[in-house]
């Protein structure tokens, strides 16, 4: 920007200039004049000719991510305007398609060349399609509308922008336009907008056309900038922009605001967003708050939103990515493309600066980039990622731009448009906010991906971005971290969360208590181990006694007593022993090591050590403190009672030290106190119940076991040590003690559901780490109650106690008794609601302190300024939710939570580097295997460093020695050159070797510890394929081999992101595997890439020679289960039979032979039949059945009167079973009173809607003919067939259903022979015309499955029932058999988009679960019969289900896919959607083919849909007719799909007959 139009700009924001004069001056600069038009150095270069021409670096970017995913609609830029009154649609056209014509960029197509993605201009027409929508709701509108805007781009054959005239409800009509990203930008936008209205204007008078605007080509704009990268201005770009940017990312702000992390590069398949008006009054103030400080509105805005990301993620530095129009000289203004090129904005973010200043730095920081803007993004991030850091990324942005309709940015007073819809981009980033002015107020969008972000959490953003703007624009002066963030609502759920004082016992200890209870049920067992039980009069006898021992030993109030007891009765005396004496008691575990121990009572300053004698060698000499030793079991009469207060000491326990050494927490009575007091109500205590206690009691959440049943009545069972250890035996524990609460770790509880616990407690207590929502629903089915519990030591055991609900969030939930919550930033300061800070404690339950540690206490134990109240700081990051509860997410420092214990990292390395044998050493948390997190340290200094670990045992308990130890030469850095931790958690061991260890190798550096693995040896054939990638890498860079490097980076050979993307594209051509850009990134060169796939595909690199899989391969094709499944898991099951009609077919033979040579058999509605020319005006295309009316009503002893009455589908139904009957070689009359079901799909009842009141064929029998549930019980009633016998109506799937619900049925012994199938006849025109208008079928009446020409399905009629027998029976009785059921499986796709929505995820599960029951190898299966309804995104959603089941079944045979190994068709393109008898009709069609080994091909497929991608599967489309081949003679083998509208799917395995 130039500063004399800078200057200018800043006069108009300061209001110095009136605006008409500002449009006159602004004009004068923007228009070209000869007096300041600079001439060029020479001839203007000509119009690019006709050909491809390259992209520009900024379209370059866009392909790369379209290539990555072509499904994504993120780059769609839609536009819907509202026509004015009296505008004709027609004349609109005629002036959309001039303004196409006008504007060539508008047709491009992209293609890859052979110099990479080029562009070309095509003399594609334009199309403008009229829909009409008036008869649906405002909701379904919505819901069209973003389905039209969401579908995606093929780049290479759709034209890049679609318009559409929409008549809406209500009467108006809508302009939708949608166009990708890669033909304009906002700019163009306006500028294609204005010529419309010009150009429509022209037309509607009648006058020639207006002369567009003079503006250069796009191919113009693309060889400056390739000039411009090529030279000097580039590299002062590139220098000022690394300058600036090493080291920014978004990821850390992204990682605190949002809630789910990023576990795999980012697909942007949708987006969605949250939209907020703001008011006329808010947008007043922001004009006049930039006014006053001489800066434009976007200053005002983005230093808001810079702000709010600031407050809810607690980082100063803040990098946002901000448009600018891209265009470099006024020559550019005009043209229409994508020139945009977004900047980024770091900004510090200083919660102690005003807002003003912020402003003043987004002014400042915009100006400089707007400098450095010719430079593309994209070249910037590939720059950042080659040289410093190669996970740079920035997506988070921030867009302002003024809106479109009336009369913005088009001729004054236009009237072809009224009004635009609120519509805007989705999904291009992870957060994206926008700001559109919208006459005198604007409008907010908080856009974002909903694979990161829960739609409440972007409400949320939009709310607080409202109250940030309106209190900075109030008080621009106000600090930045002032400003409070939470809405009335909010504050409302926090006070509600927080109001939790009442009164509590004071000035009493838990000794107390108990001996209190014991006054008043002195016969009630107490407490119980496995050798003795007391009751509550024994234990108060016990306690007195031990009580005057101590004083007699000379303990006295405010003493310190350690504590060393086994798990017995005589703990709990101890404990109440030593309170009633006036001391306070230290657990010491009997586990620890004795240094440990030692330092622990020397710290502490212990006066005495109660011991079990047997314990007494466990503390070394020298320990401070008076053994006495637990020899008897005798009792006395109380005591002088000692007084307390509320702030003496109870106990000090010991926890892990970041500084290397424990340090000792000390717990108040008053503390103590109100725990006991507060859960005794909730979760709840009472003098019926028995807890179980199984912690440690070194462990602070034990002192709830052991004393709060004691203060309510209740029973204490102390599990032994043994059975902490072993899940069997504390499964049987817990039966055996009768249990009615038992309070755990997860851990503890994971063991115990792994030994097959089974049984089941009234109340579940489970805390000391995370619950899980997995571990939540297991738990919740051996429970009446489970209560998640929560607290850190400091506050005294728990803090929270909050009942899970089943299908409800795991939250900690909110404070007990007497105890509040807030959440702070790094500062103290409050943080947003609902934003992630520092939890903090306050109220009773925050300990006194660390035992001698004043600094640290003073540290972690804070006051709240605003109230005085004591606070502890957790360390643990938590934030509020919606519902007022509290959500725990981590950690803010390096202390972790490992099986209930915690731990602080710095003590394990600390105690590592002590041993003096290690260079340095980071100790981190790896999930090696899934759900069992370990801690690993890496350490440096030398090969064998890695010994240094064992010897810590002595020092540190087993839970705090680590598990495996790495020794590396170095450690991994990031950017500043401090030690990143990320990859040693986040990397395999075996790249982490490779990469940092000793010589670099694979087997460098050993690997020691506990469990210590082997080093991993170097995969074979490791050489050829590094040769593969280089040649694969050359011919991509279009090079030779040797001059791509294998051990440096690519960059160096000129890779970037688009380089990589086209590299990607051809490894997954060349080896069939899906690799994603990114991964270029993490492994720069060709050697580390090589380990990283071999690594992350085993089975795509194996090599010719004879290996394990091949001989798993042979095993499979000889048509053996796989090693995993078990022989007799699915029955086999026969088809002896097939009856029923087919459309324009006689028999079987017939309709094979029409499949045979790919006749389409739809034709109009066969007026022939009766009642069709009064009920059928429009004859809709299908396919029919022959003689519907045809029915031997006397065959089945039905009379005339009756048969009139029944549904033609009941009619046709009796029919085939008889058939099918006959076809099994029986005659139907020997089924009398047999075992046979009968399962039919039937779904339609057209006839019935066919016959109005007072119709003459209404009588007597009209009911029971038409009631769909009466179709099956007819058959078995006609044939006297006592199996089950039962309709399903699943819709789409119904047929099918019956045949794996009939098949089970066999399986299980309910039926000896089954007869199922479907019906589906089209007697009624009301079918059609609501499917129609629900936008279903096809508007010629054809399925074109798979075709990109897919619009929806047309209809079919059939009826068609098989008879099934276990093949087993079938052979011994000598039946024959048309082919063999081996596999099947039903599910449904539960909750999606809406009940019609189809789940990927169900439809891969039914697939695979059927293949799995079947137990034969995916390689020997020959052809699926797909669903393939034909619609343009079913058909590859059914598709990639299919990729995903099939690439699970190759793993789990351990054999490479075999591409196009299996033909996918469907007979739909034949015959329609039979709609119910769909799925046997695919059966049919697959029994057919198996018996003239002959696949038919699809009818009328012209060109594949370009959103089905086949690499890397076995599948192929069966577009023609060809033999069916099997390997080594196996036998032929199909899948057949059906899938329900309303989500119920079904997939079935067949095999061909005889083989078996």
């Amino acid at each position: 920007m130039s500063t004399e139009l800078r200057e200018l700009l800043a006069a108009i924001a300061a209001g110095e200039m009136s605006d008409d004069v500002a449009e006159l001056v602004l004009r004068g600069l923007a228009e070209p004049s000869p007096a300041r038009e600079q001439a060029p150095a020479g001839e203007p270069e000509p119009e690019p000719g006709p050909g491809p021409y390259p992209l520009s670096r900024g379209q370059a970017a866009l392909w790369a991510i379209h290539a990555d995913n072509p499904r994504a609609s993120s780059y769609n830029l839609p536009l819907g305007l509202w026509l004015g009154d009296g505008v004709d649609p027609g004349r609109l056209a005629e002036a959309l398609a001039a303004v196409v014509r006008r504007h060539p960029g508008l047709r491009i197509a992209v293609r890859l060349g052979a110099g990479g993605p080029e562009q070309e201009i095509t003399d594609r027409p334009a199309e403008v399609t009229r829909l009409d929508l008036r008869h649906v709701t405002d909701g379904e509108f919505a819901v069209r509308l973003r389905n039209l805007i969401s579908r995606p781009f093929d780049l290479e054959h759709d034209a890049l922008h679609r318009m559409w005239l929409v008549a809406a409800p209500g009467g108006g009509t809508l302009l939708l336009l949608v166009f990708h990203h890669l033909i304009t930008d906002g700019v163009s936008s306006h500028l294609l907008l204005r010529d419309i209205v010009a150009c429509h204007e022209a037309l509607a008078a009648g006058r020639q056309l207006p002369a567009a605007e003079p503006a250069a080509p796009y191919a113009e704009f693309v060889r400056w900038q390739r000039a411009m990268l090529a030279g000097p201005e580039a590299r002062e770009h590139r220098a000022w922009w690394l300058d600036r940017l090493t080291g920014a990312s978004t990821a850390p702000v992204l990682e605190a605001i949002a809630d789910r992390p990023r576990r795999a590069p980012a697909a942007h398949d949708e987006g969605a967003m949250v939209q907020l008006r703001l008011s006329e009054a808010t947008w007043s103030a922001v004009r006049d708050t930039a006014r006053a400080a001489r800066l434009t509105p976007f200053s005002v805005v983005l230093g808001a939103f810079a702000a709010l990301l600031h407050r809810h993620s607690g980082h100063r530095d803040i990098s946002v990515m901000v448009p600018t129009d891209g265009r470099p000289s006024q020559r550019f203004d005009r043209t229409v493309g994508y020139l945009i090129n977004p900047v980024v904005l770091r900004l510090d973010c200083d919660p102690g600066r005003s807002f003003t200043a912020l402003m003043d730095a987004v002014h400042a920081r915009m100006a400089e980039a707007e400098d450095h803007a010719a430079y593309p993004f994209a070249s910037v991030v590939d720059d950042l990622r080659r040289t410093s850091d190669a996970g740079a990324g920035f997506d988070i942005g921030f867009y302002m731009q003024q809106g479109v309709g009336g009369d913005q940015d088009m001729a004054a007073g236009q009237t072809v448009f009224r009004d635009a819809l609120d519509l805007t981009q989705e999904g291009e980033n992870d957060l994206v906010v926008e700001v559109v002015v919208r006459g005198p107020g604007a409008l907010v969008y908080v856009k974002y991906d909903p694979a990161r972000f829960d739609r409440s959490t972007a409400e949320r953003l939009a709310e607080h971005y409202r109250l940030l703007l309106e209190a900075v624009t109030a008080d621009p002066s106000r600090r930045v971290g002032d400003v409070e963030l939470a809405t009335a609502a909010e504050r409302g759920a926090v006070e509600r969360a927080n109001a939790t004082r009442r009164e509590r016992p004071r000035d009493v200890t838990a000794a107390g208590l108990v001996l209190r209870q014991a006054e008043r049920t002195p016969e009630r067992t107490a407490v119980a181990d496995a050798e003795e039980s007391l009751t509550y009069a024994g234990l108060a006898g016990r306690t007195h006694a031990l009580t005057r021992a101590l004083t007699g030993r000379g303990v006295r109030p405010g003493d310190v007593v350690g504590v060393l007891v086994g798990r017995r009765a005589a703990l709990v005396v101890t404990l109440l022993a030593i309170q009633a004496a006036g001391a306070a008691y230290v657990p010491l575990d009997p586990d620890f090591p004795a240094a440990r121990l030692a330092h622990i009572a020397t710290d502490a300053g212990l006066a005495a050590v109660v011991l079990d004698p047997d314990l007494a060698g466990r503390l070394p000499e020298g320990t401070p403190g008076v053994r006495i030793p637990l020899t008897g079991r005798e009792t006395a009469a109380p005591a002088a009672p000692v007084a307390r207060r509320d702030g003496d000491l109870a106990y000090v326990l010991y926890t892990s030290g970041s500084t290397g050494e424990p340090k000792g927490v000390e717990v108040s009575h008053g503390n103590l106190v109100n725990l006991l007091d507060s859960t005794a109500d909730s979760p709840g205590c009472a003098e019926g119940d028995t807890l179980l206690a199984v912690t440690t009691a070194g462990f602070d959440i034990s002192g709830l076991e052991l004393l709060l049943p004691l203060t309510r009545g209740a029973t204490v069972r102390i599990a032994p040590s043994e059975a902490l250890r072993d899940g069997f035996a504390l499964a049987e524990l817990i039966g055996a003690s009768g249990a009615t609460i038992v309070q755990a770790t997860p851990a503890t509880w994971e063991m115990l559901l792994h030994a097959g616990w089974t049984g089941r407690v009234r109340r579940i207590l489970c805390g000391g780490e995370a619950m899980t929502p997995e571990l939540a629903g297991r738990l919740l089915d051996r429970c009446d109650e489970l209560w998640n519990m929560y607290g850190p030591t400091e506050t005294t055991i728990w803090s929270s106690a909050q009942r899970v609900r089943r299908n409800a969030p795991v939250t900690v939930g909110t404070p007990i008794a007497n105890t509040t919550f807030r959440t702070a930033g790094p500062g103290g300061a409050p943080v947003p609601f609902g934003a992630v800070g520092e939890l903090l404690i306050g109220g009773d339950g925050v300990a006194l302190g660390y035992r001698g540690r004043p600094e640290l206490t003073a540290e972690r134990f804070v006051e709240d300024p605003a109230t005085g109240e004591r606070l502890y700081r957790t360390g643990d990051l938590a934030r509020w939710t919606p519902t007022g509860e509290m959500l725990v997410l981590g950690r803010a420092d390096r202390q972790v939570k490992l099986r209930g214990h915690r731990i602080e990292l710095g003590e394990v390395e600390a105690a590592v580097r002590s041993t003096g044998e290690v260079g340095d050493v980071r100790v981190v948390v790896r999930e090696e295997l899934a759900g069992h997190p370990q801690l690993v340290a890496f350490v440096t200094g030398g090969a064998d460093a890695a010994s240094a670990v064992r010897r810590i045992a002595d020092r540190l308990p087993d839970y705090m020695v680590p598990s495996r130890t790495v020794a590396l030469e170095r450690f991994p850095l990031t950017p500043n050159a401090k030690v990143d931790t990320g990859p040693l958690t986040a990397l395999p061991l075996d790249e982490l070797v490779r990469r940092f260890g000793h010589g670099g190798g694979p087997a460098a550096g050993p690997v020691a510890g506990p469990a210590a693995a082997a080093p991993a040896r170097p995969a074979a054939h490791a050489g050829d394929l590094v040769t593969w990638l280089r040649e694969t890498t050359a011919g991509v860079a279009g090079v030779p081999a040797q001059n791509i490097p294998v051990d440096r980076p690519l960059g160096e050979a000129g890779f970037d992101s688009i380089g990589f993307t086209r590299l990607a594209v051809a490894l997954r051509e060349r080896f069939g595997i899906p690799v994603r850009p990114t991964v270029f990134y993490a492994h720069p060169d060709l050697t580390s890439l090589a380990a990283h796939l071999r690594e992350a595909h085993p089975g795509a690199f194996t090599p010719a020679a004879p290996s394990p899989s091949a001989a798993v391969v042979s095993v499979a094709q000889a048509g053996a289960p796989a090693p995993s499944a078990a022989a007799d898991g699915y029955p086999p099951v026969a088809i002896v039979g097939i009856g029923g009609r087919l459309p324009s077919s006689a028999g079987l033979e017939e309709f094979w032979e029409h499949l045979a040579v790919g006749r389409d058999l739809t034709r109009p509605y066969p007026l022939e039949r009766g009642f069709s020319d009064r009920v059928f005006p429009e004859r809709f295309r299908g396919s029919y059945v022959d003689d519907v009316d045809a029915f031997d009503a006397q065959l089945f002893r039905i009379s005339p009167r009756e048969a009139a009455q029944m549904d033609p589908q009941q009619r046709l139904l009796l029919h085939a079973a008889h058939e099918a009957v006959l076809d099994s070689g029986q005659v139907p009359a020997a089924l009398a009173g047999s075992r046979t079901g009968v399962f039919v799909g039937l779904s339609g009842a057209d006839y019935l809607s066919l016959l109005g009141p007072g119709s003459p064929e209404m009588g007597d029998h009209f009911l029971i003919g038409n009631v769909a549930s009466i179709a099956a019980n007819r058959i078995s009633y006609v044939f006297d067939l006592h199996g089950p016998s039962a309709v399903f109506d699943t819709a789409c799937s119904s047929s099918l259903v019956a045949v794996h619900r009939a098949a089970r049925a066999l399986q299980q012994g309910d039926c000896e022979l089954a007869l199922a199938g479907g019906a589906n006849l089209l007697l009624s025109p009301h079918g059609f015309t609501g499917l129609r208008r629900a936008g279903m079928l096809s508007p010629d009446g054809r399925c074109k499955t798979f075709d990109e020409r897919a619009d929806g399905y047309g209809r079919g009629e059939g009826v068609v029932l098989l008879a099934l027998k276990l093949l087993d029976r079938a052979l011994a009785d000598g039946d024959p058999v048309h082919g063999v059921l081996i596999g099947s499986a039903e599910n449904h796709g539960g909750h999606t988009h809406s009940l019609t929505v189809p789940n990927p995820q169900a439809q891969r599960e039914v697939v695979l679960a059927a293949h799995r029951a079947a137990a034969v190898a995916p390689d020997t299966i020959g052809y699926i019969e797909a669903h393939g309804t034909g619609t343009p995104l079913g058909d590859p959603i059914e598709i990639d289900a299919l990729k995903e089941a099939f690439g699970r079944l190759y793993g789990d045979w351990g054999i490479p896919v075999a591409p196009a190994r299996t033909g996918v068709g469907s007979v739909k393109t034949n015959i329609g959607h039979l709609e119910a008898a769909a799925g046997v009709a695919g059966i049919v069609k697959v029994l057919l083919a198996m018996r003239h080994r002959t696949l038919p091909g699809l009818v009328d497929l012209r060109a594949t849909n370009p959103e089905i991608d086949l690499s890397g599967s076995p599948f192929r489309i069966q577009s023609g007719r060809q033999a069916w081949e099997t390997p080594d003679g196996a036998p032929a083998r199909a899948g057949v799909s059906s899938f329900g509208m309303g989500g119920s799917n079904v997939h079935v395995v067949v095999e061909e007959a005889g083989k078996r």
